[in-house]
């Protein structure tokens, strides 16, 4: 089993992981799954960032002088491949030894009528969590808490811990965007292994109080319909009228959207000898540096208005 590295991913400012152009009502949607049309982050633009964020630690470092003269440095090289364009040739090009996921849905924010705001999970999610995690059996248990399946029968209910239920409940019912839920009765304990996982895991404030798990379509329907849609526009500089075509709606994930991926690492093909187990230390080493806290990057589009901030943290 190759060595593993569980990244995980908090929204610290609303982000855009861009899909293109659409012929739809969102002009510029994100990235979805096909078959469940959750959000996600391809892997080739995480691996994409992870590979400029070590360029950046070179040139810092003083290891290398620009990006240019990074991406031939030995280490980056035999992790991430030889850049194209980057002079390799012939049998100097090789596959790098990190192999990055798509980024997946953890947990997805919803305006909630008390306690502000609410972090929504499902049955099926953390299922698939669970499989997920089959290659990397130390993120299965997290401060003593373990990942369970839960599963609920009715998509007008739902599954939280005690604190939650205080924080969240206006009566004896939750209400989350559109919906109205009624707390069930069952699996308490498995909500609180899952709140406290999440807790140690992801770093993210109060969310021992504000995470529930609700009915599968319940969460499609909230990830498809409860994301920001931001209408942008260009002014003509003299008549300070819209331009022709120029007026256009973008699609953001929500601040405090939780996202994971799994890195996985083996032997480096090319001179540079490393292990797998190097390979993953050297990024964890980048995602969290030791003494310094998780790392905070910009990832997806929109990059110049302040979207895509992020907080990367590493479970090994």
């Amino acid at each position: 089993m190759p060595d593993s590295l569980l990244i995980l991913l908090r929204a610290l400012t609303p982000l855009h992981p861009g899909a293109g152009t659409s012929v739809g009502v969102i002009d510029m949607p994100i990235q979805r799954e096909a078959h469940t049309l959750w959000p996600m982050i391809q892997a080739t633009t995480l691996k994409g960032k992870l590979r400029d964020l070590c360029r950046l630690a070179l040139v810092s470092g003083k290891m290398a002088t620009d990006r240019p003269s990074a991406d031939k440095y030995p280490d980056l090289e035999a992790v991430f491949g030889p850049a194209i364009g980057a002079g390799a040739s012939g049998s100097s090009i090789f596959g790098g030894a990190l192999t990055v996921q798509d980024a997946r849905m953890l947990a997805f924010p919803v305006r909630s009528a008390r306690g502000v705001y609410a972090w929504v999970t499902c049955p099926y999610l953390l299922g698939r969590l669970l499989d997920d995690l089959v290659v990397f059996p130390k993120a299965k248990v997290c401060g003593g808490h373990t990942l369970v399946q839960m599963h609920l029968g009715s998509d007008e209910q739902f599954i939280s811990t005690t604190d939650a239920a205080n924080m969240l409940m206006v009566g004896d019912v939750i209400v989350i965007e559109d919906y109205v839920l009624r707390r069930a009765d069952t699996e308490r304990n498995e909500i609180d292994a899952v709140a406290g996982w999440f807790s140690a895991a992801t770093g993210a404030r109060g969310i021992k109080e504000r995470l529930i798990v609700v009915h599968d379509d319940v969460f499609t329907h909230l990830v498809r319909f409860a994301t920001n849609v931001v209408t942008r526009n260009k002014l003509d500089s003299q008549t300070k009228r819209v331009e022709q075509g120029a007026l256009f709606n973008i699609e953001l994930l929500p601040v405090e959207t939780l996202m994971y991926s799994l890195a996985m690492a083996e032997d480096a093909r090319g001179s540079k000898r490393m292990s797998g187990a190097d390979v993953i230390l050297a990024v964890k080493s980048l995602v969290a540096p030791t003494g310094v806290g998780p790392l905070r990057a910009q990832i997806g589009g929109d990059e110049t208005t302040g979207k895509g901030w992020c907080e990367f943290r590493a479970v090994a």
